[in-house]
């Protein structure tokens, strides 16, 4: 079969018969989506928001990032075991402390 019998064809098919044949063709090959959404590589999360905290990443991973952390870090030795973890959480709320400022001027919120 040619182009100008298929066109010849398809013109002599009533609105019907069209129907009927989109409806055939859509339970053969299924149903296409002509735009499809773009996936979420964030999954979900404010790629600002990511960067905000990709900033703040490496202040709450350095250990002796001042005067005060290192002295406790000195001192960590000469400590019994329940100082010590309670130097660890000293760090961490000096740390702690540090970022806020940071995290209220940011916009994050706090």
């Amino acid at each position: 079969m040619n182009m100008p019998d298929i066109n010849s064809l398809l013109e002599s098919l009533s609105a019907e018969d069209l129907s009927a044949l989109g409806d055939t063709a859509q339970q053969l090959f299924g149903t296409q989506q002509t735009e499809e959404p773009a996936p979420d590589i964030f999954g979900g999360i404010d790629p600002n928001m990511l960067a905000k905290i990709m900033q703040l990443m490496p202040m709450l991973t350095n250990a002796g990032d001042n005067d005060r952390t290192r002295l406790i870090c000195a001192l960590k030795p000469l400590l019994s075991k329940t100082r010590r973890k309670k130097a660890d959480e000293a760090m961490q709320l000096i740390r702690l402390l540090e970022i806020l400022p940071i995290l209220r001027g940011e916009g994050f919120g706090l």
